[in-house]
């Protein structure tokens, strides 16, 4: 882009104010694919990061609702021979960056630091993640949580060195990406952060094997685990510390504690014990306590 033109856009974007930029956002998000990706594809092969800073800093904070309505206006009307100019001005650009790209990635929702409600604003980008996370997002090579896969799972029933135990296999979990968050609290300086979410049902479908000593019986069985858990509350609590490396903001997570509370539980175990049908109530009543009433089968 020469100086000339990037002087006159600049000076058009010196208006935009903020509240105004999370509109043009938005409807970013609306743009036909094929277009977006095309402008992104280019504009990360092309923008010179100076110019890309000097130009999201005025937008962040300037342009004004009535230029932004005309922009829109202009772009919304836009011919593919208009479009093909606009891309071949962006193609002038010269060195590579990625910064746009991500701030326009329709699974991205930008909070502002300043903002005095940046708690609710993450808690809406959570909420706007939904869909993202049930079909997954290949450019960040994340996959999709629809089913959530786990390799392996140990639950001690009993203590002691015959202690009952049962390990799950080829976990699958359903419907993780159904929660709403009821609150979160953001920690910073080494403060601790707490998010409860709400699930209303969970399913689980794995394979078992178990052994140890029930009672006073030595006990063992292998076969296929069904769960429904529902009114899932999970209160995640945790710590992260930042570093900077390299001009770059490093976050660790120091310390993560999940607390799980669950309404109801029905589960379907096949195989328990060998068919002892002793064992199977008295591992029935041991997971399944009263103040988690439930219906359960053995088999």
């Amino acid at each position: 882009m020469e100086s000339d033109v990037l002087t006159a856009h600049l000076t058009l974007v010196e208006t935009m104010e903020s509240d105004v930029l999370t509109a043009h956002l938005t409807l970013i998000e609306t743009m036909e694919s094929n277009v977006l990706t095309a402008h992104l594809t280019l504009v990360e092969e092309t923008m010179e990061s100076e110019v890309l800073t000097a130009h999201l800093t005025l937008v962040e904070e300037t342009m004004e609702s009535d230029v932004l309505t005309a922009h829109l206006t202009l772009v919304e009307t836009m011919k593919s021979d208009v479009l093909t100019v606009h891309l071949t001005l962006v193609e002038t650009m010269n060195q590579p960056c990625c910064l746009l790209a991500l701030l326009t990635a329709p699974y991205v929702k930008q909070c502002r630091a300043s903002d005095p409600l940046m708690n609710d604003c993450f808690i809406r980008a959570l909420h706007h993640l939904q869909p993202f996370l049930a079909k997954g997002i290949p450019e960040i090579e994340l996959p999709s949580v629809e089913p959530f896969r786990m390799d392996e799972l140990s639950l001690s029933l009993t203590t002691g060195p015959n202690g009952y135990k049962i390990t799950l296999r080829d976990i699958d979990i359903y419907n993780l990406s159904n929660f709403t968050v009821s609150k979160l609290k953001i920690g910073g300086g080494g403060q601790p952060f707490e998010t409860r979410i709400l699930m209303p049902e969970l399913k689980i479908n794995a394979r078992y094997t178990s052994s140890g000593v029930l009672i006073i019986i030595p006990a063992s069985g292998n076969g296929t685990f069904h769960a429904t858990l529902g009114g899932v509350a999970a209160i995640l609590r945790g710590t992260v510390s930042s570093k900077r490396k390299d001009d770059l903001d490093y976050l660790t997570v120091e310390s993560l504690n999940l607390d799980l509370n669950i309404k109801t539980v029905r589960m379907i175990v096949k195989k328990v014990f060998n068919n002892n049908r002793i064992l199977s109530k008295y591992c029935k009543d041991l997971v399944l306590p009263d103040k988690m009433s439930s219906r359960a089968g053995t088999k």
